[in-house]
């Protein structure tokens, strides 16, 4: 609430002003003007006005340059005794009010506004946060100015034959301000003027001016008749109200945050960027704090669109009754239900997706949901910035990051649909969130590492690594549309071994003309398993001819329990599954044949 000190203190100095100025109380000959509070005080006819202000200790404030400008319409004292009579109090009870502060407050513009100024304004603020309606030199439709444009040091006064009463609704402010006229309209259509005419509502109301009701449908497509016959128009309009007075400060204090709405269901998200108040990451608090009876109005620059979140949509659909379960296991409803946030694309598998992979992994949901990997397994659904069909058909094939950290997927087009890690189809494209976009998915992305990203992370392959970023090789094997790929992968032990038996340093292989065509030599085309290489070796009667990528022929064979390769390189470790193929560590470098 305004405070009744501040407004007080407004409304004396308005007084005072307006009392010097109209008495002539200005010493004889002086060009100098005296303040609001010197000019009230020294005018009889403004002794109410005074003894207000002197109770609500105000004088100072108009007395002092430095607190203006201010404008004051000051009542005179005939206006009291009418104002008092109609309220059946004395100027005793009046003075005894709680809300005489607020009264005397709505009296003051913090603007110096001539005469001029006031009949060029519709609304006029106030030190209380009511606007005043103001029409051909009338204001609130009632008082007159008798006397304008009593200059003083620090504003101006303004006498006027009527105490103004702040007792205006929103839907009264809203009606006097043609800058409202189409959310009035559209009010009235919604049968909404009521509730917000109610003076024992308590209501927030984000207010979109007429010029953002045009930005808003221009981006719609739409016309003002359209909206108007909308199905949607009345939860639109809920949308814009929030219950409870929510006063710019408490915003501030408290951004960021979402809030509800009159609409059930569906909330706004509140945040402060570059000191102003934005809500749901794009629309702007252009006017704070217009005071009602029945709460407070913030206008607005766009009409807010009550679109679901990701979370609200993934809740309210059906289809996604596990991953809804997940992701509350996991914690992460919130960053996916707040309208600050993102925004976020999401490939959202269905329940049927679920229930497949949970079926080929051999596990069941209660399973899934105490996995501890769940988190990330869900992040890796989840790509930052909203990506729509369009611009991914446009850009395919190409790896994007997740928000699992150093996992990315594969995203290719394949007779005319997305398919993700070359095996996860889209089903249905753009879904559009208030945080994001939707895609579904047939089913459950798994962020299972590539081959260079396995050879990165593990330590033992840090030669291989470095051979392979030399010889221009680290995206083939970092591609999940790629492949897939079986990589016989030497350790960096192996490595060593080999450089010592050819009298080679590291250097000198890396920079070897000859080091592409090295490590084509340890790779198959498609992923043969321990049991495909067995498998192999079998029918070929102990020993298995495999081509590599180099177009040479490497040998596969048993030797006793081991399988070796070429007959200098045994295989210690099998079937490192990857994303685009699997690895088979191999103790020794495969040297291909000399041309």
């Amino acid at each position: 609430m305004f405070s009744k000190k501040l407004v007080l203190r407004a409304l004396l100095g308005s007084v005072l002003a307006l009392t010097l100025a109209a008495c002539g109380m200005m010493p004889s000959g002086s060009t100098e003007r005296g303040s609001i509070a010197e000019i009230a005080a020294a005018n009889d006819d403004l002794s109410i006005l005074v003894t207000a202000l002197t109770e609500a200790g105000l004088v100072d404030t108009f007395a002092n340059d430095a607190a203006g400008p201010f404008t004051v319409f000051a009542p005179t004292n005939a206006a009291f005794a009418a104002a008092l009579a109609a309220l059946d109090l004395t100027a005793e009870e009046l003075l005894d009010r709680d809300d005489l502060g607020d009264i005397l407050g709505y009296h003051v513009a913090p603007a110096n506004l001539s005469l001029r100024d006031v009949t060029g304004l519709e609304i006029i603020p106030t030190l209380f946060g009511m606007p005043i309606a103001q029409s051909g030199g009338v204001l609130d439709g009632s008082a007159t100015i008798r006397a304008s444009d009593i200059a003083a040091s620090n504003g101006t006064i303004h006498i006027i034959d009527e105490v103004l009463l702040p007792t205006k609704t929103i839907a009264d402010i809203a009606v006097a301000d043609s800058r409202f006229s189409t959310l009035v309209t559209a009010l009235s259509t919604a049968d909404l003027v009521g509730a917000v005419a109610d003076e024992t509502a308590d209501l927030t109301v984000f207010a979109p001016t007429n010029d953002a009701f045009g930005a808003a449908l221009d981006a719609l497509g739409l016309t003002a008749a359209e909206l108007l016959a909308s199905d949607d128009l009345s939860d639109i309009l809920l949308y814009h109200v929030v219950d409870g007075a929510v006063f710019a400060e408490d915003v501030i204090a408290n951004a960021p945050f979402n809030t509800d709405t009159l609409l059930p269901d569906r909330q706004i998200g509140v945040d402060v960027v570059d000191g102003g108040v934005v809500l749901n990451g794009s629309v702007n608090v252009i006017i704070t704090d217009l005071k009602a009876v029945n709460g407070v109005i913030h206008v607005i620059d766009f009409v807010l669109l009550p679109t679901p979140t990701i979370a609200e949509i993934a809740v309210e659909d059906g289809r996604f009754e596990t991953l809804v379960a997940a992701l509350g296991q996991a914690g992460l409803v919130d960053l996916f239900d707040d309208r600050n946030g993102g925004p976020f694309t999401v490939f959202a598998p269905t329940d049927t997706a679920f229930t497949q992979f949970l079926s080929d992994a051999g596990l069941t949901p209660g399973q899934l949901l105490a996995d501890p990997e769940l988190g990330n397994i869900l992040r890796y659904h989840v790509v930052d910035g909203a990506v729509f069909a369009e611009d991914v058909i446009a850009l395919a094939p190409f790896n994007t990051d997740t928000l699992l950290a150093d996992r990315q997927i594969g995203v290719q087009v394949v007779d005319g649909g997305v398919v993700l890690n070359g095996s996860v189809n889209v089903v249905i494209t753009d879904i559009e969130a208030a945080n994001g976009v939707i895609h579904v998915i047939d089913y459950v992305l798994q962020p299972t590492p590539t081959i260079a990203e396995i050879a990165v992370e593990n330590g033992s392959f840090d030669t291989l690594v470095a051979a392979l970023g030399a010889a221009d090789l680290v995206e083939l094997f970092d591609d999940r549309n790629g492949g897939p790929f079986t990589v016989f992968a030497p350790t960096d032990a192996a490595f060593t071994q080999a450089l010592t038996d050819l009298g080679l340093t590291a250097g000198e292989l890396l920079a070897s003309p000859d080091l592409g065509d090295i490590l084509s030599y340890h790779v198959v085309a498609g992923a043969l398993s321990s049991a495909d290489v067995l498998a192999a070796i079998t029918a070929g009667g102990g020993t298995a001819l495999v081509e590599t990528l180099l177009g040479e022929d490497i040998s596969v064979a048993l030797d006793g329990t081991d399988v070796v390769i070429n007959g200098v390189a045994t295989v210690t470790g099998f079937d490192i599954q990857a994303a685009n193929g699997v690895i088979h560590v191999i103790d020794y470098v495969l040297l291909p044949p000399s041309p």
